[in-house]
């Protein structure tokens, strides 16, 4: 019926709302800790999942409810429900994607085909050359002067970087070792079409059309146009790959040498002189992430610890937390480096569990709030059925061993469900998801499977009756006080110096038609046939009708289950 249909929404509400808010509150907090990087690649992901999860938060309180109730007038709330999000999925549709980096490329597609045979033939830096950037003061790149002093400011700066077997260096000044005559170049920038024949004839080359070429290409004028050159860059190309690990060494190596280069000569009037170009961008932008990194982790898990305090009302639960979370992320981690770092699992042959001797800089970056967020999730679930029992007087490790029981499978099926969705992504031809996909699998699975129904549960038996400190807890009540909870559904204690809760229909009812049901004693949880009164029990004892409480008590022990 519609009020049984209200209750059972309002129970529902009553005992998973709490947990839906916070679980789902820190899992977005955690996605809005990506927004700290200053890359738009990284802070738009996580301002798109954390709005996700917050969406998903207010359907699951409000929408869903409401369209259970109003089930009869269900078709009207879909068609207006459709026609609220028919904008943002023509919005959804209309996203663009873009990928520049390397290592983002399919294997098979025909550009990594493409790009392998470059590099393989030609390098690496052939096509993702540094570039060190010069602009005089005076705004005249066409001089004898500024020839020279830009020569020996680039050789001083590569002998002292000690990359001069390492870069090959090109400019309008110098090609590698050897020197371009300025007036040569001057000369053939500006001849008219009889001299530049003249000039072909005698070098046995266009000399006009490749000095025009490479004038246009390397400075910012264009002799042909009567544009002066006020600025000039050398193109440095790497004999390595220049987004390893060392060509961020040589990078660092460069900048240090050039200013120290640029410093010996002070009759050098320059207005500005700095590396730049795709794989210095690149560099840099990791490095950059990669500073924000230390904080993002820290603000990501100050915010956990804040939120579960304030949720939980404990300074032993925020810190129990950090610590497991930290498990896991740290099994991940190392884990990943194992098989791609490594090779460790080479033998099997399989590309994307394949050795690459790094890890894809946004792996890392991108699967930790995630991981942070999916292992708060699975502790909230727990600690929210385990603080249910405790409420009702449980004692610490029976409350434990009933949330285990309770919600163990469930955090286990959840933790399959999702490792299943991220492992999907092994699959793909992109290195990088790969990578990804296997960090947030095995997080997943080792928090599942591990740490939540293992390590949780075996902190919270050695901390006792200090898990929630400094919160107030119901004392534990003697099995005789807990019998009732069994058969009525509420709590035989109604002090008021402790927190109380109403049993769960689900947890505290008895069904006395079934054969065997789940019977919680202060400190043990076994299955039992429905037990006889308490009276019956006395009796069995030899207990009179006048026997005391703390007789019955003794009569019905903990020690031994109610059968």
């Amino acid at each position: 019926s519609a009020e049984q249909a209200e209750q059972a929404l309002d129970q529902a509400l009553h005992y998973a709302g709490h947990t839906v808010l916070v679980s789902g509150s820190t899992l977005a907090l955690c996605f809005f800790g990506l927004l700290f990087f200053p890359i738009s690649l990284i802070s738009t992901l996580g301002l798109a999942t954390g709005l996700t999860v917050v969406i998903s938060i207010c359907v699951n309180l409000s929408l869903l409810p409401a369209l259970i109730l109003s089930f009869p007038a269900f078709l009207l709330v879909v068609l207006a429900f459709a026609a609220l999000t028919a904008p943002c999925a023509y919005e959804a549709l209309s996203i663009e994607t873009s990928q520049t980096q390397a290592q983002m490329m399919p294997r098979d597609a025909d550009a990594s085909v493409a790009y392998s045979q470059i590099v393989e033939q030609f390098g690496s830096g052939s096509l993702f050359s540094f570039q060190l950037m010069i602009v005089p003061s005076d705004g005249q790149v066409e001089s004898a002067a500024f020839f020279a002093q830009s020569r020996s400011l680039v050789r001083r700066t590569l002998e002292l970087a000690g990359t001069e077997d390492l870069l090959n260096a090109t400019g309008v000044m110098l090609a590698g070792a050897t020197d371009v005559p300025f007036e040569l170049l001057s000369e053939a920038l500006h001849a008219d079409e009889a001299k530049c024949a003249v000039l072909a004839q005698l070098l046995k080359r266009n000399v006009c059309a490749y000095a025009r070429i490479g004038w246009r290409q390397l400075t910012n004028g264009d002799a042909e146009l009567g544009r002066n050159a006020s600025a000039t860059y050398i193109s440095l190309a790497p004999t390595f790959d220049p987004f390893s690990q060392q060509g961020t060494e040589v990078i660092d190596r460069l900048r240090e040498a050039l200013a120290t280069a640029r410093a010996e000569q002070p009759t050098f009037a320059l207005e500005s002189a700095g590396l730049t170009g795709g794989a210095v961008a690149m560099n840099d932008s990791v490095a950059l992430v990669y500073d924000f990194f230390p904080m993002m982790v820290a603000i990501t898990l100050s915010v956990v610890f804040a939120l579960l305090g304030l949720a939980f009302r404990s300074l032993v639960v925020p810190v129990r937390a950090v610590l497991t979370i930290s498990v896991s992320v740290v099994i991940s981690f190392g884990t990943a480096w194992l098989v791609y770092g490594r090779g460790g699992l080479d033998f099997l042959g399989w590309a994307p569990l394949g050795r690459y001797g790094s890890l894809a800089w946004s792996a890392p970056v991108l699967s930790f709030p995630i991981m942070v967020g999916l292992g708060l999730d699975y502790d909230i679930f727990l600690l929210g059925r385990v603080l249910e029992y405790r409420l009702l007087g449980f004692s610490e490790k029976a409350s434990v061993a009933a949330g285990v029981e309770h919600s163990g499978p469930l955090i286990t099926a959840a933790g399959v469900i999702m490792a299943i969705a991220f492992g999907a992504l092994l699959f793909s031809s992109s290195a990088s998801l790969n990578q990804l996909a296997f960090l947030l699998t095995i997080s997943v699975l080792v928090d599942t499977f591990l740490v939540r129904t293992v390590l949780v549960p075996s902190m919270m038996g050695i901390l006792n009756d200090r898990n929630w400190w400094p919160r107030r807890l119901p004392p534990v009540l003697p099995p005789v006080d807990l019998l009732p909870l069994r058969h009525t559904g509420t709590l035989a204690s109604d002090s008021t110096e402790h927190e109380t809760a109403a049993v769960p229909p689900a947890y505290g009812t008895f069904d006395s038609t079934s054969a065997v049901a789940p019977v919680v004693t202060g400190r043990r949880l076994t299955d039992s046939r429905p037990e006889p009164p308490v009276e019956e029990h006395a009796l069995e004892a030899g207990l009179t009708d006048g026997g005391s409480a703390d007789e019955l008590a003794r009569a019905v022990s903990d020690d031994e289950p109610l059968d």
